[in-house]
């Protein structure tokens, strides 16, 4: 009856788990029988030379996930012989635990919380059966989940995350590209092994037996929409960390008022530019040295990491004691917004409550302050963060790591076309509390190059993107992330890829850390649009330019003088503080060829295309000719090549020119002489013939009156 009554609360609670859309029900009820069961997955068994218990982590959130929670030890490194789904027989050391596959359908993630001794080298995971060779494994993709689930970041391939759950060694991993299905169980439904995660172990040599140990906090399947590439949220486990608890705030002093008059407000809302925070703190000028104390529990030992985000109207002095250890002396501290980041000394936080003493003092520490307010926003405690070596799958054959002194080469021994592969390191102890937020690489490459980060093989955080070739100093913005990037540990991948037909590619990274800012890429030539023709010169807001280094700036739209050097940089916004000032030359006025003018008495004439061209004071013209002008005098002609899209207006040149003389005329004035071609220019040859006749006859007739007037006489 007790059996009954056991087995159809199992029943209702799995169809209540189905319909809150929940892999696996919550709570855990221990069998009648006296068998151990853990969680929904049942009762865990294995080889002869395993040993299965309860975990004695400690239920610290009972409204999260209970399944899977469970140890296992070991008794000889030598197993069972086991008959795999393919009915090979294989000595191993192994255990299994049950699932119920009509509570799993389509669950693309699983899991897991785990911690595991040094002595153990690697645990296989596998799901209906354990298939003896590679080929089997492929051929029947249902049975294969992970080939080590101890191996580090991006190898195995599956492994999507690793998250650092601060608790004593364990891990939150995630083990993705699945697709669990009820209907992988095969028809042999009351099989065992079909319906079992099965973990196979392998221990190093020469170690001690009885220390081996696999520990479990949890185990969870995640539905993710159909998609086994995008990574799911992290489930929260029933053996998670208690959530840090601050208290309220109040004054260190006590009743004693001699040293501080000052006011504090819990859970403060924000007012104008002051923001909300755990606590406000204001005082006026009489105050001097605030003690701000408050009781912080549930901060576990290697949380030694302590970040406290404050605002203050003023520049502040600060120290931070717990009790009276001093855990960061006095120091000045901007105005604004901003953070003191410091390591916890060893031994400091010993997992029992912390007297959180925080000391605000005038900057000059003396009598009287200047009156301010101060916000307490938030205080985190973490692991510190920690950065690993960058490594690569060792199936990635296209890229070659490896250590030169203190820089990382990066090689690409074929060309990588489209075929993406990557290199990629931990970033251990990741918060967002922090005020970290750039990945820096400072690099050089003998050849262009695109790279896109990743955090695992999914999560873009700066998608590919074109770099030139020598050296780089690249600065990757964490908060640009598909999806926001949790607390915990980071995989950190480069995707490199190659372009045209270079077969080899060489990258030196020569550093790569985690910093709170980046520095603006200094703008290029690109950056500056000049008018030619209005000699003026525009750019956009982001943008500041300089007629000197950095002294006089100007404003778009500006005149431009031919020639001149301006500086230019890329303005701080966005947490990029102000880029390096950029040296730009403005192109030079080009030279004007020589242009020989023609004149005439009233008029001269000078042409070229693209050029412009004025007389004396005169407006400027394109035509180049100039009329109505007087007979011999001298004219200055001042001519230049006009702007074009590309090039300013030369300069400008000047030639002097005469007109010519006029011709003289019958009233003794003078007229334009013509143009003198031989005696035709003068007179035609029959007029000149006739004139001739006529003068002839006159000479004959006054010589015959002569002669006759001579005989009368």
């Amino acid at each position: 009856m007790k059996k009954a009554k056991w087995l159809c609360t199992l029943i209702l609670t799995l169809c209540l788990a189905l319909c809150m859309g929940v892999a696996f029900t919550a709570a855990a009820e221990a069998d009648p029988a006296g068998e151990t069961a853990f969680g929904e997955y049942g009762t865990w068994t294995g080889s002869t030379n395993v040993s299965i218990s309860e975990n004695a982590i400690d239920i610290n959130k009972p409204s999260a996930i209970k399944d899977g929670i469970g140890k296992v030890t070991f008794t000889s490194v030598t197993g069972d012989t086991y008959t795999d789904k393919d009915s090979q027989e294989q000595n191993i050391t192994y255990f299994k635990v049950p699932l119920n596959p009509s509570a799993i359908t389509n669950w693309e993630f699983l899991f897991l919380k785990i911690k595991a001794s040094d002595g153990i080298s690697s645990i296989g995971l596998y799901i209906n059966g354990v298939s003896d060779t590679v080929e089997a494994l492929q051929s029947d993709k249902s049975s294969y989940m992970c080939a080590n689930l101890l191996g580090d970041v991006g190898n195995p391939w599956n492994v999507k995350v690793i998250k650092d759950s601060n608790q004593g060694g364990y891990e939150v991993r995630g083990y993705g590209d699945l697709v669990v299905d009820s209907s992988i169980y095969g028809a042999a439904a009351n099989a065992e092994d079909r319906q079992s995660l099965v973990f196979v172990v392998s221990f190093a040599a020469d170690i001690e037996i009885s220390a081996q140990f696999v520990e479990f906090g949890g185990m969870a399947f995640v539905n993710n929409g159909g998609s086994a590439w995008t990574l799911p949220s992290t489930p929260i486990f029933a053996t998670d960390n208690a959530d840090l608890e601050i208290g309220s705030f109040s004054n260190g002093w006590g009743t004693n008022s001699q040293l501080c008059d000052y006011t504090i407000v819990n859970n403060s809302e924000a007012d104008g530019d002051i923001p909300a925070g755990l606590a406000k703190v204001s005082y006026d000028e009489t105050t001097n040295r605030c003690l701000v104390t408050a009781t912080v529990s549930n901060v576990k030992p290697e949380q030694t990491r302590l970040i406290v985000e404050y605002y203050s109207i003023r520049e502040v002095n600060m120290g931070i004691y717990f009790t009276w250890t001093t855990v960061k002396g006095y120091e000045v501290y901007p105005a604004g917004h901003g953070y003191i980041d410091v390591i916890v000394p060893d031994g400091v936080i010993t997992g029992e409550d912390i007297t959180f003493n925080l000391y605000i003092d005038s900057v000059t520490q003396v009598t009287d302050a200047t009156a301010n307010t101060v916000v307490i926003k938030s205080i985190t405690f973490s692991k510190p963060q920690t950065i690993g070596d960058i490594t690569k799958a060792a199936w990635f054959d296209r890229l070659s790591v490896e250590k030169d002194g203190e820089d990382t080469v990066i090689k690409s021994n074929l060309k990588t076309a489209t075929d993406y592969q990557y290199v990629n390191f931990a970033v251990n102890g990741w918060t967002t509390a922090a005020p970290d937020r750039f990945i820096k690489f400072v690099l050089n490459a003998d050849k262009d190059f695109t790279m896109g980060v990743y955090n695992g093989e999914t999560n873009v955080i700066n998608a590919h993107t074109r770099y030139k070739s020598g050296d780089n100093t690249i600065y990757i913005d964490t908060t640009k992330a598909t999806k926001p990037l949790e607390n915990g540990d980071l995989n950190i991948c480069l995707y490199f890829n190659t372009e045209g037909e270079a077969l080899e590619t060489t990258i030196r990274i020569k550093s790569y850390e985690i910093v709170d800012s980046g520095v603006a890429t200094a703008p290029e030539a690109s950056a500056l649009t000049i008018d030619y023709a209005a000699e003026t010169v525009s750019f956009a807001d982001t943008i500041a330019v300089y007629t000197d280094e950095g002294n006089t700036a100007i404003e778009s739209g500006a005149k431009v003088t031919p020639g001149a050097k301006l500086y230019m940089r890329t303005k701080a916004s966005d947490g990029y503080t102000q880029s390096e000032l950029a040296e730009f030359t403005v192109p030079a006025r080009p030279t004007a060829e020589d242009l020989t003018p023609t004149a005439t008495a009233d008029k001269i004439t000078v042409t070229k295309a693209g050029y412009s061209f004025k007389i004396g004071d005169g407006e400027w013209t394109t035509t180049g000719e100039f009329t109505g002008l007087s007979a011999s005098t001298e004219y200055t002609i001042t001519y230049k090549a006009d702007a074009t899209a590309t090039s300013f207006a030369s300069e400008e040149k000047t030639v002097k020119v005469t007109t010519k003389a006029a011709a003289a005329t019958d009233d003794g004035n003078k007229t334009e002489e013509a143009p003198k071609k031989g005696c035709k220019n003068a007179l035609s040859g029959g007029t000149l013939y006739a004139f001739l006749a006529v003068c002839f006859v006159v000479i004959v007739f006054c010589g015959v009156r002569l002669i006759k007037k001579g005989k009368r006489d």
